[in-house]
């Protein structure tokens, strides 16, 4: 997973009959006297209902303070579970510098509303959806949403009940900033002296930035809340290109950003000299700090263009790592970067199916870590050659066409990803045991089998098949159109397994695929660990539709259901 930074430490609920305030003081004292570095946060789960008294938010304000927390790195975890959050709420704790997540985001009431009307400071991603993320593109659709929306108003998602590699390196690639979970440390993760409160570790990312990221990512120094705002001005009267700074607290953490047409009184006007110095007005940065949009710039390249593009009136991107500022990116990059995505996707994808191709599925099976059970198939139709000889290359068209909507639907119904190889070889993965995954890919053939019967004529129908020549030139009876398939089931535990010798047993079980009466030929872990595969990693290289070469590392991997912890 990488160097991972510690982001902050989570407590866990107080124990029935505890009172909050005792429970809280507790979590406090133990994460005081841990020692941790500047910075380090602690997250605190609190019911909404506790806060119903006004004058709560200022006491554990002071609770924190006067028992060594600054009031700033206490972070209370809200959910609308027991009862609907309201923006007020949020608005009477931030006044008080205490920051706000909205707990269980996605399933509780009133977090929409929240997050609209006032300035949470992390959305917390409900376990329902992160965990088994991995092997389910329908959750990834749903995660990749959520964190987007909340970048584009620069807030940090943080994902909670994180038990696997493959779930965490899902999470990473969709954007989250943080993660929380087994996987990351349990309970007992907390150093320092045992006690009734019980705090877990909230981690980053763990992840370099990628070299096109760091190509059109600039430098930049960032704001102080504490600066003045003769300061400020003075820095965009330097000329400062994108139109915003960025302001960070002590640890570099962004807070958000001063915006230049917030400023323009005191930029073009004669005046602005004297409108500063006037002490009447009382401004400071922080009176002028608006969220802005906010991207892990370890993040995989949709996800970060996803962060500005759905931010309102964007006028550049912030980029963090680890939860600090790493830079800025410019409009005109951010376009830069998106055109160069969309080239890249047309390019791998089949001009006739529209479905990712070979760079696709070598990134699906590099990041399909261990900790998720997943089938892989390859699929390859038998007599298609034939078919195209007797009916035409327009009526083959059609049957490709129609295995691909097959193989579309089993995709959308099984949260799984396709893939057109080339000519009539296709590619899928499923995230399901074996036998789920037997009876998915028997159903699949079975539906297909079906559709071809169609694009034959009824003399043809009746018989079976017909009579044409081979690729020798002799006369023989050809059956009807089927595709076989080759299974490989990954189980959830295993070792890692290198993606070219994937793809070099998929591709030496076709012809026992094809001579099988039922269609099917299963591939296992264990014979494939022992070495009984062949060399190389490529498909066959004839088909139709386009060259099918070896599969070549792209620095995307487009899924069915597209996209868009606490560990950075």
């Amino acid at each position: 997973m990488g160097t991972l930074a510690v982001h902050g430490f989570a407590a866990r609920p107080p124990a029935p009959g505890l009172p909050v305030g005792a429970w809280l003081q507790q979590a406090i004292d133990r994460f005081v006297a841990a020692g941790l570095a500047p910075g380090t946060r602690l997250f605190c789960p609190l019911d909404p209902r506790s806060l119903d008294d006004a004058t709560v938010p200022a006491r554990l304000a002071a609770l924190a303070v006067r028992h060594g927390l600054p009031a700033g790195d206490l972070v209370l975890e809200l959910s609308g579970a027991q009862q609907k959050l309201s923006p007020a709420l949020v608005h009477r704790l931030a006044e008080c510098n205490l920051r706000v997540a909205l707990a269980g985001f996605g399933c509780g009431c009133g977090e929409m509303e929240c997050l609209s009307g006032a300035s949470p400071d992390y959305l917390t991603l409900d376990p329902h959806f992160t965990t088994g993320i991995a092997g389910n593109t329908r959750a990834q659709a749903v995660v990749a949403k959520l964190i987007g929306l909340g970048h584009a108003l620069g807030v940090p998602a943080i994902a909670t009940g994180v038990t696997t590699e493959a779930d965490f390196r899902m999470l990473r690639e969709l954007g989250c900033n943080m993660a929380e979970g087994d996987l990351i440390g349990g309970a007992a993760a907390m150093p320092g002296a045992t006690g009734s409160v019980t705090l877990a570790k909230r981690l980053g990312r763990g992840a370099a930035i990628p070299p096109r990221i760091a190509d059109l990512m600039m430098a930049v120094e960032p704001l102080s809340a504490h600066d003045t705002l003769t300061d400020v001005v003075g820095r965009f009267r330097q000329g400062v290109q994108l139109g915003l700074l960025p302001v960070v607290d002590e640890a570099g953490r962004v807070l958000g950003a001063v915006f230049e047409r917030d400023l323009r009184t005191y930029l073009f006007s004669d005046f602005g000299a004297a409108l500063i110095e006037n002490r009447g007005l009382r401004r400071s940065v922080a009176d002028l700090i608006r969220p802005c949009p906010v991207a892990e710039a370890t993040a995989a390249i949709e996800a970060i263009v996803e962060s500005y593009m759905v931010a309102p009136d964007a006028r550049g991107l912030v980029l963090t790592q680890d939860g600090r500022l790493a830079g800025m990116m410019s409009s005109h990059n951010v376009l830069q970067l998106t055109s160069e995505r969309a080239v890249a996707d047309a390019r791998d994808r089949n001009p006739l199916t529209a479905l990712p191709g070979n760079a696709s599925i070598r990134r699906y099976l590099s990041r399909s870590g261990v900790g998720t059970p997943h089938t892989v198939i390859f699929f390859d139709f038998d007599n298609f050659k034939a078919f195209n000889d007797a009916y035409g290359f327009a009526e083959g068209d059609r049957v490709i066409l129609h295995f691909a909507d097959v193989l579309k639907a089993a995709g959308r119904d099984h949260g799984g990803f396709v893939s057109h190889v080339g000519g009539d070889d296709f590619f899928a993965c499923f995230p399901l045991e074996e036998a789920a995954a037997d009876l998915v890919t028997r159903r699949l053939l079975h539906a297909f089998r079906l559709r071809a019967e169609a694009h034959y004529s009824p003399e043809h129908r009746i018989a079976g098949g017909f009579r044409g020549k081979d690729r020798y030139g002799e006369q023989r009876f050809f059956p009807l159109i089927r595709a076989a398939a080759v299974l490989l089931h990954l189980p959830a535990e295993r070792p890692e397994v290198d993606p070219d010798a994937i793809v070099a047993a998929l591709a030496h079980g076709k012809s026992a695929a094809k001579a099988s009466v039922e269609g099917l030929h299963r591939i296992s872990l264990e014979m494939l660990l022992g070495g009984q595969r062949t060399q190389g990693a490529e498909w066959p290289t004839t088909g139709r539709q386009g060259p099918r070469s070896g599969f070549v590392a792209e620095p995307r991997a487009p899924y069915f259901a597209p996209a868009a912890a606490r560990a950075h």
